[in-house]
Formats: C-alpha cells, structure tokens, sequence
C-alpha cells in the first residue's frame, strides 16, 4: 500500500464506481490517499461527482518521452489530459532523466519508471538511435547517411544510453555499473538472433540491425533476477521471441510482425508451445501495434502481411492466457494511439481493451502497489466521466475529472 500522508481526507459522492465489470452508485472516501467505503470519523471535503462514471487511470508500458528535459514537455500535459498517470520509459539516458527525476513519483504527479540504457551489442540497435542523438544528430537518416562513418565511431552515450555486451567477461566487467545505476526495470536488444549473415541480404542498413549474442541471454536474465530486476525484451523475429521467453524474460516489449519479406511469414509467427509456455509464466506482452505506422506504409500487401501474421500472434497469446500491457513506443503517441492500432486488429473486444489499459498495464508496472481497481485499500487514482466509457470509446476523450492518490489534478 502507497499512502499520500499529506492528503486530506475526502468524501466521494454520486458517482458510478467501476465494480466486478459493472458501474455501482456508492461512496468512497480517501483517507491518506486510500481508498475506503467505510466513512471515516472525520472527512475534510466533500467531492460530487455528479453521476459520473469512474473508471481508474490509463498506463503507458512502452515509450520513450519523459526521458529528458527536451522530452518533458508537451508530453506529460499530454499524459495527464488523457488520464494516464503511470509511463514506463524503456530507455533512456540515465544522465539526462537524472536531471527530471524529481518532478514525478509523488502522489500528486505522474508515476515514472525508467530503464536507462538497454543492453546491446556493440553498434546494435539501440547505439545509432541514441547515440546521433547525443552528437546533436535528430535526422536519423542524416546520421546513417553522410554522417555515419562519424556515428560509428563515436561513443558519447555510452554506459549512459546503451551498453555494449558481447561477452561473459562483458558483463561481469559492466554489470556492477548497471546496477548501480537503479533502473527500474532492465531492458535487452535482441534483432533477428538467428542469422546475422541472411539479415544483412535484405535488410537496409544493416550493421545497427542486430543485439545481443542469443547465449548471453540467459546468463544477463540471471543475473537481473538475483539483483532484484525485472527483465524487458526487443523482440522483432520468432527466434528472438523464444530466446527472451525460454531465458526467463518478464516482459515482451513488442509482439511481432513488421516489416515481414514476402515469403518469410513463418520467421515472425509465434509457435504454439511457445505461446503457452508465455501464458504460463505470466509473461506481459506489450504489442506495439501502433509501430506498424512506420513499416510499409505505401505497401498495402506488405502492410496487409504484417497486420495478418500480428493479428495471429496475438490471438494465439491470447488463447493461452497471455497478460498484455498497452504501449505504443511511438514518439509522441501516448496509450491511445496504440488502443486504437488493437481495436483495428479486432483481437479484442472495447470493453477488454479498456480493462488492458487500466488495469493490466499499471499492475504489469508496479507489481507491488494496489493500483488498476477501484475497491477499499487501493490507492485513490481514479477518472471520471460523463458517459460510460464501455459504450462509446469517444468517452475516452473528455475526462471531466482526475484523482491520484487523494489529489484532485487540475483540469487541462
């Protein structure tokens, strides 16, 4: 439990509670930011809620604003004004969300994780992003264009933004390093493990289009486990899929299914035994599927392909019981562009991608706090609505009210 012990005490009244799947006209009170149906000895204020339909708040699993001071603003009012309260960056760099650290994980703002630098492999995917970045290089085209013989080489993120493993001797030289550095949650590179020679045939540049070794992963999985750290994976081909799952990975930061050649669907489509032992772990599943946008865009095949072979994959996680969380990591999209890149794809039903976004996703979060419900000991977040939200997804898009942990945000 996570109070807000500066919260003064309120009563909640008139308001369409969501309860087991229903809307309920009852009361609530906030006492130290908790929630409770029992009315305390004293209550400070009185809130109507007019009727309203309350729900609790949004989660974004996968992006990457509110890294930095540059990517602080619009996107956090953004956050706010579509009630998401919970972000998680996968990846960053470490010096520079340093510098934003303080402005979020109190009970009156946003709640923040960050990964820092994921672990790649040496120029792998990951390096050419931030690292022209930290060069002052924001065309990325610019980057692996003209200017790439500069990117290679240089190295100023460094053990900030990306981390280099390819070795045992690797890891145990940087791992107290990484550690040290406090990330939330570790994320790892892995791009078309299988074959690097069959990769470079087809694929555009690409000497970036790779991570980590495939028999480093279990050892780098082991030893985020033993330190207390949950583990994240890019993901992009099946094999890269079963080597995350089979290593013990906690979270699939996509699905897969971009980009796919003609021909090679099988190389991106989840096999059965795989999909089950997913479901059976509890492993989260971040689709993504927003980020098909940038595959295939004047290719109405190709993009029909990747949508086809995604649509499979997720109704074949689905079937086993796979927990997902919703992300679109797409620079300034926030969870509802990725809702509806789901709801196109018709895996699920409006009423399960909703309970996706604010239940399953803030819980895959934070396991450890009682968040994504709205029943007495959980913490007193919650969004209301004139409309229930079930009904007509455009609901979604006029929060009347926002409470986190027993504070009242301001409308934006």
């Amino acid at each position: 439990m996570r109070e807000n012990p500066t919260a003064v005490t309120m009563e909640f009244a008139n308001g369409r509670w969501l309860t087991n799947e229903s809307f309920e006209d009852r009361t609530f009170y906030a006492v130290r930011g908790i929630l409770t149906s029992a009315r305390p000895a004293h209550v400070d204020t009185v809130v109507d809620l007019q009727g309203r339909f309350i729900i609790p708040p949004f989660a974004d699993a996968h992006n990457h604003m509110l890294g930095s001071l540059n990517t602080l603003d619009p996107y956090r009012a953004k956050y706010v004004a579509e009630g998401t309260f919970y972000v998680q960056v996968l990846g960053e760099r470490k010096s520079a969300s340093d510098k934003i650290r303080s402005q979020f994980n109190t009970p009156c703002t946003l709640d923040v994780a960050w990964a820092h630098g994921p672990l790649t492999s040496t120029l792998g995917h990951g390096f050419e992003n931030a690292e022209s970045k930290a060069m002052g290089i924001f065309d990325l085209q610019q980057a692996l264009g003209p200017r790439v013989a500069e990117l290679k080489a240089s190295r100023i993120a460094e053990n900030d933004a990306y981390w280099f493993i390819d070795s045992i001797a690797d890891l145990n030289a940087k791992w107290p390093a990484i550690v040290a550095g406090h990330p939330d949650i570790l994320k790892i590179i892995l791009v078309y493990s299988e074959d690097g020679a069959e990769r470079v045939s087809w694929t555009k540049d690409a000497w970036y289009v790779k991570g980590l070794r495939p028999e480093l992963v279990p050892a780098i999985v082991a030893r985020a486990h033993a330190s207390g750290l949950r583990v994240a994976a890019h993901v992009d081909t099946r094999h890269d899929f079963e080597v995350a799952v089979n290593a013990g990975v906690d979270v699939l930061a996509h699905s897969i299914g971009y980009g796919i050649p003609e021909g090679r669907e099988a190389e991106f489509s989840i096999g059965d035994a795989t999909a089950r032992m997913v479901g059976e772990r509890g492993i989260v599943v971040i689709p993504t599927a927003a980020v098909e946008a940038d595959f295939q865009p004047n290719d109405p095949i190709g993009r029909a392909r990747d949508l086809a072979v995604q649509r499979k994959n997720l109704a074949l996680l689905a079937k086993y019981g796979a927990r997902f969380a919703i992300g679109p990591d797409m620079f300034g999209s926030t969870g509802r562009r990725e809702i509806d890149a789901l709801r196109a794809l018709g895996v699920w039903s409006d009423r399960e991608l909703l309970r996706m976004w604010y239940e399953g996703t803030p819980q895959s979060m934070y396991p450890g706090r009682l968040i994504g419900k709205l029943a007495d000991g959980y913490e007193a977040s919650f969004l209301a609505f004139d409309q229930n939200p079930f009904r007509q997804m455009a609901t979604l898009d006029s929060v009347r009210m926002r409470v986190k942990q027993g504070c009242v945000l301001p409308q934006r």
